[in-house]
């Protein structure tokens, strides 16, 4: 009987061991296999995820039957500070097209002889390849046609491009058909606000600025659209 009762004590002890082995195999620590078994504590409905942590120390967390971990959401990202600009990136002209009375002076000859506030644009636009006399004669002999603004319209295009100008009120050839006399006041008032004398020519004008007596005034960023 002794030897029955002592035999029965070492297969308990031996029991107690195993059990021990496979809740030890079951603790959720970095390094040690996860396998699933029927006879321990982690049968009761709760998984825990089959994948092994990515960080050593990291303890798995109990989902729920059919759900997933849920994933950290992603850190947050600030988009780098931008500087609005308006559609064609260009500049506004110094002037309005019916300010006409800032330049009282002007406006009076080019309401009197047009093409002498022509030929003056068109020499300093062309940077001295047209001549001012052979400009505003050409525009003479178009007045008589009624035709002047299919030439002037053609300038002020050049003059918008080189300076990137807007088009404004609306297209080249329309602002000249319908407001000649303003068109070429905003163009002579523009032209000088950039620093140039229109009543000297552009060779006169271009020896100026290599001698550093005039240079043409930078338009500020804040005239952007």
């Amino acid at each position: 009987m002794r030897s029955m009762v002592q035999m029965d004590v070492w297969v308990m002890l031996e029991l107690l061991v195993l059990e021990s082995q496979i809740l030890v195999q079951h603790h959720p620590v970095c390094g040690v296999p996860q396998t699933p078994s029927s006879t321990t504590l982690w049968s009761t409905g709760l998984s825990h995820s089959s994948h092994a942590p990515a960080n050593c120390g990291h303890v798995g967390h109990a989902t729920a039957p059919g759900f997933q971990n849920p994933s950290p959401a992603p850190p947050p990202r600030y988009a780098a500070p931008y500087v609005v600009q308006y559609p064609g990136g260009t500049i506004r002209w110094s002037s309005g097209l019916c300010h006409c009375c800032d330049d009282p002076a002007n406006f009076l000859i080019t309401c009197v002889c047009p093409c002498i506030t022509f030929g003056q644009i068109a020499e300093i636009v062309s940077k001295g390849s047209s001549n001012c006399a052979v400009s505003g004669t050409i525009y003479t002999v178009l007045c008589f046609i009624g035709l002047p603004c299919l030439y002037s319209c053609v300038y002020r295009s050049r003059l918008r491009a080189q300076y990137d100008l807007e088009e404004s009120p609306c297209v080249d050839c329309l602002v000249h058909f319908f407001c000649e006399a303003c068109s070429l006041c905003q163009e002579y008032r523009e032209l000088k606000s950039r620093g140039f004398d229109m009543g000297i020519g552009w060779e006169a004008n271009a020896d100026r600025q290599r001698r550093g007596i005039t240079v043409p005034p930078a338009v500020a960023q804040g005239m952007n659209r």
